[in-house]
């Protein structure tokens, strides 16, 4: 008798365990579909090495008939695909020098050494901060890519000796 008491126990229990515990077989599917997006935005950052340095310039001997060239690299990064122009103000004494677009100052005097910047290292394509003379670039991915910028004092200018200085602003659209 005791074995049948605690087989009706455990018969009880096991029906009250079903009975509490939904059914699957019972259960409620629904689905639905969740948009999700985000939003990736054209963004460039770049940054030069802080000088064009020309280096010297000797109009009495090697610069009076041959220019004196330099170059800089500009660091551009920028989203993959974006479609990036590059542009270069003329500085601050721009047209001064007859022959050359920009000019370096000798201090607070008004001597001045004239030069250009170009696309390329044949100096063909002038640099300027309007079309046609803006650079264009194609981010093919989100690394950072080097633009070079070509540099040329023309020679057989007459100037005293000194450090001659210029600011240009590079301008980088997207």
């Amino acid at each position: 008798m005791k074995k049948s008491k605690i087989a009706v126990c455990l018969s009880v229990a096991a029906l009250m365990g079903t009975l509490l515990t939904p059914a699957l077989s019972l259960a409620a599917v629904r689905q639905q579909n969740m948009p999700v997006q985000a939003q990736v935005n054209v963004n460039c950052n770049f940054t030069s090495t802080p000088t064009m340095n020309f280096a010297s310039y000797d109009p009495a001997d090697v610069n009076a008939a041959a220019p004196l060239a330099g170059s800089i690299g500009v660091d551009v990064r920028c989203t993959r695909g974006a479609i990036v122009t590059i542009g270069i103000d003329a500085g601050l004494h721009a047209g001064t020098v007859v022959g050359s677009t920009r000019a370096m100052q000798l201090g607070a005097t008004t001597n001045r050494l004239g030069y250009d910047f170009y696309q390329d290292a044949a100096f063909l394509t002038p640099w300027t901060n309007a079309a046609p003379g803006l650079y264009s670039h194609t981010a093919i991915n989100n690394a950072s890519a080097t633009v070079t910028i070509h540099g040329r004092v023309p020679g057989g200018q007459d100037v005293p000796a000194g450090t001659y200085d210029d600011t240009v602003i590079v301008t980088v659209t997207y």
